[in-house]
């Protein structure tokens, strides 16, 4: 007898729940098509982020603001030399992708929460991409007076997006939110889900230099607790917005209390890797 795995994540069919999230593996053919194979329900490309976007757009002759001038000054040397180091080869990639495969291709954006810089969302609809997952960082807590703000912007961002694309748009939270409940509520008629987690690097200091240091690393595994904490208290508070799990989920069990916690999916990494 064959169980039917498939769900609906935001609108986006998927024949399992289990989703292969953004990173270096899914940028690579032969990968995608052994997790396809495999049984994944969509895969989520690589991101492209903001400052790859902004050097796109001053090539194609637009003018930079300030803080984008800024921004590509102290772009890190991980960014610059990232996997898809430019628009154009990320948009190669994508259309390649979903010319090959049989499975929802999501298209990853990493960025801030304002600029002219999301006005690449309607280039990767157009390339090809089923839907996209928005990767937000803000700017430094001294930039805001109050939490609130913060959560405005992240809607009026939204708004911004959803008025340039069709495909489902799935904003993917870090943890730094007071009530991430409540700001599901304001979002749910504007995205079509939710992705909890997004993974921050290791944050260490170096007693030899006092200097900062930041590593990635595989999620260990057994460290769930914080997804189904989070999953169940969305899906309690606002049951309209989909959900998907992310951080922690490496075993067969881990899946299925994801979804018992309230997701349609479940987002996995470091068990691929594994």
């Amino acid at each position: 007898m064959t169980l039917d795995l498939s769900t609906n994540f935001g609108g986006l069919k998927l024949r399992s729940p289990i989703i292969v999230g953004s990173c270096p593996l899914t940028a690579n053919t032969q990968n995608r098509i052994a997790m396809e194979s495999a049984g994944a329900g969509a895969v989520v490309l690589p991101s492209l982020f903001e400052e790859h976007v902004i050097a796109w757009r001053i090539r194609n002759g637009d003018s930079a603001t300030q803080r984008e001038k800024r921004l590509l000054d102290g772009m890190t040397g991980m960014t610059r030399k990232a996997l898809v180091p430019c628009v154009e080869t990320y948009l190669a990639m994508l259309n390649r992708a979903s010319v090959q495969s049989n499975i929802p291709v999501i298209a990853s954006l990493h960025g801030g929460t304002d600029g002219n810089w999301l006005e690449i969302a309607g280039e990767l609809q157009e390339t090809g991409a089923d839907a996209i997952e928005l990767n937000v960082h803000h700017r430094p807590d001294s930039d805001y007076d109050e939490p609130r703000e913060l959560e405005d912007q992240v809607v009026e961002l939204v708004r911004t997006i959803r008025a340039s694309i069709s495909v489902p748009l799935f904003l993917k939270l870090h943890r730094e939110y007071t009530a991430v409940s409540h700001l599901a509520r304001r979002l749910v008629s504007g995205v079509q889900g939710l992705v909890l987690y997004a993974r921050d690097p290791e944050i260490n200091i170096a007693l030899d230099s006092f200097k900062l240091q930041t590593t990635w690393g595989l999620s260990v595994p057994g460290v769930i607790s914080p997804t189904l904490r989070a999953l169940m208290s969305v899906y309690g508070h606002c049951p309209a917005m989909p959900l998907a799990g992310n951080g922690g989920i490496g075993r067969p069990e881990d899946v299925i209390k994801t979804l018992l916690a309230g997701a349609d999916a479940a987002v996995v990494v470091s068990a691929v890797y594994r």
